[in-house]
């Protein structure tokens, strides 16, 4: 990372935690969240120049590790955050015993897909109202003084060399500034038993975040993250009970519950699954993406173009057929991308893009619910041409 750059997003940090000393573990959680996001879509494509976190996004990662029961044996309680610890329990104690013990059980209720207890879509919808009460609401977004309004999406700027975030409503038809975007931003959705993906449908405010600042927090996210956790851990000093060794617990605690796997696992079933889908459905011969060889079904191995180390996760864009002498010469090295290995790779796409079309079933399979709408919004051309710029630039980054 350009050093230049790094100074600028730890300022950047600072300045949102500095600021204001109000709501300030509120802040450390919000940050955190933020990071949460980028880690888990670290290949996001940006819509017109900026990404969008959904406000409910934040809430689920607030209750996952800010507001557990744990706490109240831990920290002295005051104002909002007690009220919250109350609520929590009064609403979700008769669906996880021992007094939500369990926030684990809470994690895997929400990502399961399944639909969730009205008292636990009521206890998220609280929590985001906070957010945007309390953290949202005591941060400057901009790292610039001068600056005091972030405009809307309706009117067009300039995005700074770094800029935090800003936030986006989309029930507002006209510009607003930051202000006006967050305290109109009551829930309109329902309260009632569904899932989480269809809470999120209704969400309609987002924090904003430019391509550029995007991409510069996910080449660097975890080491961010962890120094964030750090430094949220450090200030909790100041709300601990006369307990020597309620720090040390408290560290172990947020330190421990980690909600998002740093090493996950390739899923060796799910490159079976893709190998066997290309040799079964694609229309042309399956040959080595980097020496162009013929290959064989069993002799086949499937390279993440974008390195796994760099990488983690199984996109079908950055997947490709390799023969096993250049996948182990390649290993996790950044390959150079030039315009032969472009070619390849956006025909590679092109090939994906119309098996998804002729097949709803495979779509499902190996696209992801973004990718999904994306397909739906663009010709197929343009689709394989995007995907493409997309690993050519966090290629560039990754150099």
């Amino acid at each position: 990372m350009d050093t230049e750059i790094f100074v600028e997003i730890i300022r950047g940090f600072e300045y949102v935690l500095k600021r204001e000393k109000i709501s300030s573990t509120y802040k450390y959680a919000l940050l955190t969240s933020i990071m949460d996001y980028i880690i888990e879509n670290p290949a996001e494509l940006p819509k017109n120049g900026f990404h969008y976190i959904p406000v409910l996004y934040l809430a689920k990662r607030f209750l996952y590790y800010y507001f557990p029961t744990t706490f109240p044996n831990i920290i002295e309680q005051s104002g909002t955050r007690l009220a919250i610890q109350k609520e929590i329990t009064n609403r979700l104690g008769d669906i996880f015993p021992k007094q939500m013990e369990s926030i684990i059980g809470i994690r895997d209720m929400i990502e399961s897909g399944e639909e969730l207890p009205e008292k636990l879509v009521r206890t998220l919808i609280m929590i985001r109202s906070t957010i945007l009460k309390q953290p949202l609401r005591y941060i400057k977004v901009t790292s610039n003084e001068e600056k005091n309004v972030i405009l809307g999406k309706r009117t067009r700027i300039r995005e700074q060399k770094f800029t935090i975030f800003g936030l986006e409503n989309t029930k507002i038809e006209r510009p607003f500034s930051y202000e006006e975007a967050r305290s109109d931003s009551r829930w309109i959705g329902s309260r009632y038993q569904q899932t989480f993906n269809e809470m999120i449908a209704s969400e309609y405010c987002y924090i904003s975040m430019g391509a550029y600042t995007f991409r510069e927090l996910t080449k660097y996210r975890f080491f961010l993250r962890d120094a964030i956790i750090k430094k949220w851990i450090e200030a909790t000093r100041n709300y601990l009970k006369n307990d020597t060794q309620l720090y040390s617990k408290l560290n172990r605690f947020i330190e421990g519950f980690s909600v998002i796997d740093r090493n996950p696992e390739r899923n060796s079933a799910f490159i079976t699954k893709f190998r066997m889908t290309m040799f079964r459905h694609f229309q042309q011969k399956i040959r080595c993406i980097y020496c162009e060889k013929e290959l064989e079904l069993e002799k086949t191995e499937i390279d993440h173009v974008i390195p796994w180390s760099k990488l983690p996760i199984n996109k079908f864009w950055n997947l490709a057929p390799s023969c096993k002498t250049c996948n182990l010469t390649k290993h996790d090295k950044i390959v150079e991308f030039d315009q032969d290995l472009r070619v390849k790779i956006q025909n590679l796409i092109q090939n994906w893009v119309a098996l998804f079309i002729r097949d709803e079933r495979i779509r499902r399979d190996f696209a992801s619910m973004e990718d999904s709408e994306f397909l739906k919004k663009h010709d197929p051309d343009i689709i394989s041409r995007i995907y493409t710029e997309r690993i050519q630039e966090i290629i560039e980054t990754l150099s």
